[in-house]
């Protein structure tokens, strides 16, 4: 009884670790690297096409108007709201006896039940903020452009203004000092 108990048991776990923890599991990974890609200190060109390549992918619109960002964090928050759900009825049915193999069962199911929903909300967090910077990024990359159409257009204006500036601010050429009148005391020396 107690080897088929152990055989139940472990079959139990390993249905735990279900499409929830699985999926959870696989996220972790990239949500941390493109954090870290959009976070990290590098060159304007480096940085410009770390997110021209993340915006591609993931505010690519895959189910109509829904990017894939918007899809996955979606998709956290009906696993985060589960993992909640698991932990409420995990402690509903709290064992009241004292069996030590019981109790075992029980504090393994609620370990990695907290475990998940833990890695649930980290997952939530890492995901909103790769959104945030995503979607900031791409408004600079559109100011940026923006600027420099403007810089474009109205660059032979402006050539034309810092000449007419620079002619302005030449100094003009000083004319030979004029006599002065003498001074009544340079008068009586003389």
């Amino acid at each position: 009884d107690d080897f088929t108990a152990s055989v139940n048991f472990a079959t139990s776990q390993v249905m735990n670790l279900s499409l929830i923890s699985g999926t959870l599991w696989v996220l972790l990974p990239p949500s941390m690297l493109f954090l870290f890609l959009l976070v990290l200190p590098v060159n304007q060109q480096i940085r410009s096409g770390i997110n021209r390549t993340l915006t591609r992918v993931f505010l690519f619109p895959v189910l109509g108007n829904i990017s894939l960002i918007t899809f996955i964090i979606g998709l956290l928050s009906v696993f985060f709201t589960a993992e909640i759900f698991s932990l409420q009825t995990l402690e509903k049915n709290r064992p009241q006896s004292h069996l030590t193999m019981e109790l075992d069962r029980f504090n393994v199911k609620l370990f990695r039940t907290q475990r998940n929903f833990w890695i649930s909300v980290l997952l939530l967090v890492f995901w909103v903020l790769l959104s945030l910077l995503l979607r900031m990024s791409k408004a600079l990359e559109a100011r940026d452009t923006r600027i420099n159409e403007l810089t474009a257009a109205l660059g032979v204006t402006a050539k034309v203004a810092s000449k007419q500036q620079d002619e302005e601010d030449k100094p003009v050429p000083a004319a030979a000092p004029a006599a002065q009148p003498k001074s009544a005391e340079a008068k009586k020396t003389e």
